[in-house]
């Protein structure tokens, strides 16, 4: 690498922003006098009690500015003017709720003081959380008070939002819905019986009518590839405590997701060697994430390589052959040891493939747990309806 010397900096021209390259006589003039729109104070005062002087005034103004423009209103907190009856100040009361996340309901138990719920945690009796909750969670709390929360109905008009009725929104909705032509309902996927009834009717009602469940993060490649194995629309649902040997696909199921809790505690689960016996993890990955962290054997690979991994397991284990999907040299080792480790245990082997793994990958994983006979144990297929998945 070529050395730069003290010489070539001093006779290169340097800016201090976009602005100065673009009109460098006006920037050059602001930067001559930065504050020439303010008087000078400090002209012929040198002292220490005319600068603290200055600097007091400075702080005076900068409070009242900050106490003058304060975005929300003062709002207090104030006790019971009538305490409902079977309360008790300080005391909190707990309610069973759900929350869902990804479209998939998580049993909890939420803490309310004195009106105020302040705290969420897994309820001991749901199968999924079982007592405990992971990190987004604990932090739907704060989704409460959010100040920016949609909390009614509002129209946007010129650019500015205008607070409306849900009897003004009906008034203007009813004549325009027709059979439903150019109506489109936007929602996010729920697990929840009540909507999917509410989405039927709707569709009844209006046939022409569109409704679309949209998520950030779609499990599209997971539905695709079990409807090529399958047939219809389905979800896989893995219990890890049922699985001896375990083989990620650049998966995380111990990482971040609706089932984190439950995949950790399962998973864990099987990590005592009470009986001298230890379920092992198997991960190929592109990026470290927190299945690899805790596997036995992890090997990082590009993701255009894991389906090869795949396609080679399911030759191998399912006698699945796909000849466009060839496996390097340098993988086939690893992977031949998973094979084998994967056809020791049976049934209680178990495959998972990503979220962002195409199709492929996802029937194929399909197609070996099912010649394992680990489909029904370690991992079941459950049906997707109304889009709950996000489509």
């Amino acid at each position: 690498m070529p050395s730069l010397k003290t010489g070539d900096i001093q006779q290169r021209a340097w800016w201090r922003g976009i602005d100065e390259v673009a009109d460098p006589a006006s920037i050059a003039a602001t930067f001559a006098d930065e504050f020439s729109h303010a008087p000078d104070l400090l002209a012929g005062q040198h002292d220490r009690r005319h600068f603290l002087r200055i600097m007091g005034a400075s702080m005076a103004m900068a409070g009242l500015g900050v106490s003058g423009c304060r975005r929300w209103p003062a709002e207090h907190i104030v006790p019971y003017a009538s305490r409902p009856e079977g309360t008790m100040p300080g005391v909190p009361e707990v309610y069973a709720s759900c929350v869902e996340f990804d479209g998939i309901a998580q049993g909890v138990l939420v803490s309310s003081s004195d009106g105020k719920p302040t705290k969420i945690e897994g309820s001991p009796e749901h199968p999924d959380s079982r007592g405990s909750t992971d990190a987004f969670m604990q932090a739907r709390i704060l989704d409460l008070y959010d100040p920016d929360r949609s909390r009614g109905v509002a129209t946007r008009a010129d650019g500015t939002r205008h607070d409306a009725s849900l009897k003004d929104f009906l008034a203007w909705m009813q004549p325009r819905l027709g059979r439903g032509e150019g109506v489109a309902i936007l929602a996010e996927p729920s697990s929840s019986p009540t909507l999917h009834r509410m989405r039927r009717a709707f569709e009844e009602a209006y046939p022409a009518a569109s409704w679309t469940n949209y998520t950030p993060i779609s499990t599209e490649n997971e539905r695709l590839g079990l409807e090529r194995a399958f047939g219809g629309q389905w979800r896989a649902v893995h219990d890890l405590s049922a699985a001896d040997v375990i083989v990620s696909l650049g998966a995380d199921p111990l990482g971040p997701g609706a089932m984190q809790t439950t995949h950790t505690r399962d998973w864990a689960s099987g990590r005592l060697a009470n009986d001298g016996i230890m379920n092992r993890l198997w991960v190929v990955e592109p990026g470290l994430s927190l299945t690899g962290a805790n596997a036995d054997e992890r090997r990082a690979m590009h993701p255009a390589r894991i389906a090869a991994v795949a396609a080679h397991l399911a030759q191998v284990l399912a006698g699945v052959s796909n000849e466009q999907v060839q496996l390097a040299a340098a993988d086939r080792t690893w992977a031949e040891d998973v094979a084998a480790d994967l056809a020791r245990a049976g049934g209680h082997g178990l495959v998972l493939a990503g979220r962002d793994q195409p199709p492929l990958v996802h029937y194929l994983a399909a197609a070996i747990n099912d010649a394992m006979g680990s489909a029904g144990s370690a991992v079941t297929y459950q049906p997707i309806t109304d889009g709950a998945d996000g489509s």
